[in-house]
Formats: C-alpha cells, sequence, structure tokens
C-alpha cells in the first residue's frame, strides 16, 4: 500500500523473536512512531540504539547507489540522492563502504573491479513492468 499510495496509513512492523514462543513473530514498532519517509524511519532506528543495546540492518532497495543523479527535494535547498541522504542524516555505514568494494563517493575502491554488483536480471514476460521486460539490468542498488 505504501508504494501504491505514498499518502496511505500504515503500520510499520517488525520480526522479532520471541523467547517465550521460541520463533519469529512480526510485531509493530513501539510507541507507533510516525514515520515520513524513509529517512525518518532510517533515523528513528538508528537514534534507538542511544538507548537500548538493540541494532538494526537495513536491506534496502531504493534504487539507487552513490552515482545516481542527485536532485533538489521538496524538503530541501541541497541536491541529494536516497543513497546520501540516509548516510548523510544518520550514522549509518554502507556494507560496500565498509569492506572496500566502494569508496565513501560512490567510485570503486579497486580499479580492476570498477563496477560493484548486486542485482544482474532480466525481466521476464511476467514482469509488472512491461517496457522493461528483456531488458537486462547490472548495477548496485
Amino acid at each position: 500500500a505504501v508504494l501504491n499510495n505514498p499518502s496511505a496509513n500504515w503500520t510499520a512492523r517488525r520480526i522479532c523473536f520471541d523467547k517465550k514462543d521460541k520463533a519469529w513473530k512480526e510485531a509493530p514498532y513501539e510507541d507507533n512512531p510516525k514515520f515520513v519517509g524513509i529517512a525518518s524511519y532510517v533515523k528513528h532506528f538508528v537514534d534507538r540504539k542511544q538507548t537500548d543495546s538493540s541494532r538494526t540492518i537495513f536491506a534496502l532497495d531504493a534504487n539507487s547507489r552513490p552515482s545516481f543523479p542527485r536532485i533538489k527535494s521538496d524538503s530541501s535547498s541541497d541536491e541529494t540522492n536516497v543513497w546520501h541522504t540516509i548516510l548523510s542524516q544518520t550514522t549509518l555505514e554502507s556494507i560496500w563502504v565498509q569492506n572496500a568494494c566502494i569508496k565513501e563517493n560512490g567510485e570503486s575502491s579497486d580499479p580492476k573491479n570498477p563496477f560493484v554488483v548486486s542485482v544482474n536480471k532480466m525481466r521476464g514476460p511476467s514482469s509488472n513492468q512491461p517496457p522493461k521486460i528483456g531488458e537486462h539490468q547490472l548495477e548496485l542498488i
């Protein structure tokens, strides 16, 4: 619902291990925080580690990488993209930077391997995006 209608009400949920039942269960976030876009969602959980020992891993397909064009958003006078917004507004680090695959600016750390890839696919005939059927996608997202 969020992707189809950004203004729709939604409840952010998480997967937690229930020690009593010894099973993974879906649960709402504490205090039902209101999230306005991905940056506020990420910032909420980054800031949370200051109050407890929890850690959150964000595996995010944001269709963004450091080299994506930066644009001016409605809420800022700076030009940015999803990658730079999340990393600049939080203390998060990129796994690609931590493992020396790319530099913080998005350039390759290894001239012999100039392109880091997380997606290598071609859309098939049942794709929900018909104009992209048969298109090869090889990139870092």
